[in-house]
């Protein structure tokens, strides 16, 4: 199951990053302001991504798994 936590892990931080990037530049500046909570949001997010497993090991991992069980 550490595969399938890594991949959705993968998937649910980028995503998320993905979502924060555009309802700050929808919002602009005022997005950074303190009292924002997408300021919050963006850190919090970007953390994900310093949080193991990092996202090369989750790919080059599912790599070798489908190349294992697909020879």
């Amino acid at each position: 199951m550490k595969l399938e936590l890594g991949a959705v892990k993968h998937s649910v931080v980028n995503d998320a990053q993905t979502i924060v990037d555009l309802s700050m530049r929808v919002v602009g500046a005022r997005s950074l302001a303190t009292g924002n909570p997408l300021g919050r949001y963006y850190r919090d997010v970007r953390a994900g991504l310093h949080n193991p497993p990092m996202d090369d090991m989750t790919i080059t991992q599912l790599a070798k798994a489908t190349f294992e069980r697909n020879p």
